[in-house]
């Protein structure tokens, strides 16, 4: 949880990856917290795998938009 990216790579697409792969990790451990604290905690797993999917076809799709873009150019 207490990973720090280099202020190098904030502007490049691996910082910008690093950092959203970070907060959704935090975000998740919070969730998973507190939905347990509430006897919910397969909740919290299934709510973390449903992003992690949705972000898989979030980056799929924008990879496709980059090689398309790259063939035009």
């Amino acid at each position: 949880m207490h990973y720090s990216v280099n202020i190098d790579q904030r502007g490049r697409a691996d910082g910008g990856l690093q950092m959203f792969s970070t907060l959704v990790q935090s975000v998740s451990y919070v969730a998973i917290a507190f939905l347990s604290h509430f006897g919910l905690t397969q909740l919290g797993f299934m709510l973390a795998a449903m992003v992690m999917v949705a972000a898989v076809f979030m980056m799929v799709r924008l990879n496709g938009r980059m090689k398309l873009s790259a063939v035009l150019a």
